[in-house]
């Protein structure tokens, strides 16, 4: 947030005034789970666009045989997952492992055995950056980082405490990660569409509008680029001129002023 009002006040001051909960991961409530959520539905949407612009039969094969497709090649791979007894999936296996890398960089000031099981715990300074200390509540599943709220996976500073009372990492990963429920989620079963020969006869009458019908050629894309397209290294880069995040030195607002004051002169 420090950043957006930095580049842009009026951005800032407008995502203030909506509600926090609408907007971000860390008060949501624990609605959204990324990688469960938001990339999955991100993942159907790239797979149907190529079934935009078609007549509408066209649209539903094609919708239809590329989630049969999705469906089918999911199901192979888990059930591999499941003939090599892995107990959760890739992506969050690789997160926790790499979690307890990082894990073994802090320091766990305190903690007692009390009901709460809260952790005090610091990370590693390194050239002068980090050393910050994080309060875990494992009771609660909470750490002051955020992290395993937002992600619901265990972040660096839960492993550290949980370490030092014998608890396992895997023993809070939520279920939803793991090789069961995704071999759950891609078990449904589909039957295959009736050939045109066998449709009911239509009870109306389908005109094409010619003036949506897509032309020879390579069609080109049409979106508007916005902020979304730029990438989150120009946005933290600083500008050699006047050390501010957002723009270069060749785009420089105070360039631009000094060359437009020396043109005057």
């Amino acid at each position: 947030m420090k950043m957006i009002k930095e580049i842009n006040l009026e951005a800032y001051v407008w995502l203030m005034k909506n509600d926090l909960d609408k907007w971000t991961l860390h008060r949501d409530g624990g609605r959204r789970w990324g990688m469960l959520t938001t990339n999955s539905f991100e993942s159907f949407n790239g797979l149907l666009k190529s079934a935009r612009g078609l007549p509408v039969t066209a649209m539903v094969r094609l919708t239809y045989n590329k989630i049969v497709n999705r469906f089918v090649t999911r199901s192979k791979f888990v059930n591999q997952l499941v003939q090599q007894k892995q107990q959760w999936m890739p992506k969050p296996f690789k997160i926790i492992e790499d979690n307890k890398k990082k894990s073994q960089c802090h320091t766990l000031i305190n903690y007692h055995q009390q009901k709460e099981n809260i952790f005090e715990v610091q990370t590693h300074i390194h050239h002068g950056r980090c050393g910050n200390k994080h309060i875990v509540n494992a009771s609660q599943g909470k750490c002051q980082c955020g992290k395993w709220q937002s992600y619901h996976i265990l972040c660096s500073h839960a492993i550290k405490g949980f370490e030092k009372i014998g608890y396992q990492a895997w023993e809070h990963m939520a279920p939803e990660f793991s090789v069961r429920s995704y071999k759950k989620a891609y078990s449904g079963q589909f039957n295959p569409l009736d050939g045109e020969k066998y449709w009911h006869d239509s009870p109306f009458l389908m005109i094409a509008n010619k003036k949506y019908l897509r032309k020879v050629g390579v069609n080109k894309i049409t979106r508007i680029h916005n902020e979304m397209d730029v990438p989150a290294s120009t946005l933290t880069r600083k500008c050699s001129t006047c050390k501010q995040i957002g723009h270069d030195r060749r785009n420089c607002p105070s360039r631009a002023r000094n060359a437009s004051y020396s043109g005057s002169s």
